[in-house]
């Protein structure tokens, strides 16, 4: 399934897929999006792990992640909020 992500940036045009996701989620944005980092969190929203966002197209590692639902944000280079949203880790 793919899924467009949601909330506060659904409009920012970054795509998910898959999600659910196994080893790994691909992360695509628009070329024109400053966006620069991807977290994953708990959902109790502490950090597990960044990565950067390089270019459109983006592969991250959800090996070491136990199944369940995680939070993701996608942040700009000063920091702030593009996009959030939910994955699940099969």
């Amino acid at each position: 399934m793919n899924s467009t992500a949601e909330g506060i940036g659904a409009e920012s045009g970054i795509v998910l897929f898959p999600n659910p996701v196994n080893d790994f989620l691909t992360v695509t944005a628009p070329a024109n999006l400053k966006a620069r980092h991807f977290v994953i969190a708990d959902v109790a929203g502490r950090e597990l792990r960044r990565f950067s966002l390089d270019g459109v197209r983006t592969a991250v590692s959800m090996e070491g992640l136990t199944t369940g639902i995680y939070l993701f944000r996608v942040l700009d280079f000063k920091g702030n909020l593009v996009d959030s949203g939910t994955l699940v880790k099969e």
